[in-house]
């Protein structure tokens, strides 16, 4: 059985037709990327899978089981970080889950995505990339089996992107995680991703669905990864978004 099985037969928003004929699986430990123009659809399909949108034609299951609801195994990381400015870094991380927080646990996620020591800390004296892994870390505390991502690093500077980048891909071998992002950035998607699933036309739909077979560690310049970025670009003017 897959993890994930994603079936979205229609999604409309008024009279237009947003996503059609979406029939994907993803399975346990993947890292998935969604790219495609702006306005197909893509972040509108991570709202769907995670149960934030529930008005649409279909069906969402996680291990067999439909998703009705916003789902505790399904985590979800906007394209801003989204703290609250009156909690401080620990606060913020725990704000959203149930009980009293694990402060240790808290501490350990902090460590992992290189803010030691931040617990106390209040968003406004973070940076941008630093926000971020506040919000990563937020996503993890509930040690969810799949994380969805909008965009995450869209906000922030080259640097701070590719720093990020590493981060999420020690982030979904450590934990063993599904990771599902949504991306415009070509080698963003091949440098972390397993499949890269192309949404064009209008309404949304997959144009192709592609395997990034080179193995990890990988170096972004690679002749391997090279390969695979131009495979992702035909594939994206096959659907006339480039």
């Amino acid at each position: 059985m897959s993890l994930l099985t994603i079936q979205v037969h229609q999604k409309k928003f008024a009279e237009r037709a947003i996503l059609t004929a979406i029939d994907l699986t993803v399975e346990g430990g993947q890292v998935v990327s969604l790219i495609g123009a702006s306005g197909c659809g893509k972040s509108t399909l991570l709202r769907i899978i995670s149960g934030l949108e529930l008005e649409y034609q279909g069906k969402i299951s996680l291990e067999g089981k439909i998703i009705t609801n916003i789902n505790q195994s399904i985590g979800f990381i906007f394209q801003e970080p989204r703290l609250l400015p009156w909690l401080n870094v620990a606060d913020n991380i725990a704000f959203a889950a149930e009980g009293k927080p694990d402060y240790p646990y808290i501490s350990s996620l902090l460590e992992e995505v290189g803010l030691s020591g931040y617990e106390q800390a209040l968003p406004k004296s973070l940076s941008g990339g630093q926000a971020q892994r506040v919000a990563i870390a937020r996503g993890l505390y509930r040690r969810p089996k799949i994380l969805l991502l909008d965009e995450p690093f869209s906000a922030v500077d080259a640097f701070t992107r590719i720093r990020l980048q590493d981060l999420l891909t020690h982030i979904a071998l450590a934990h063993h995680i599904t990771l599902i992002l949504v991306t415009h950035d070509v080698d963003e998607a091949v440098f972390l991703s397993d499949r890269v699933i192309v949404i064009g036309n209008q309404p949304g739909t997959v144009t192709a669905d592609l395997a990034i077979n080179v193995l990890r560690p990988r170096k972004r310049e690679s002749p391997e990864l090279l390969k695979e970025r131009a495979i992702v670009f035909n594939a994206l003017q096959a659907a006339h978004i480039v």
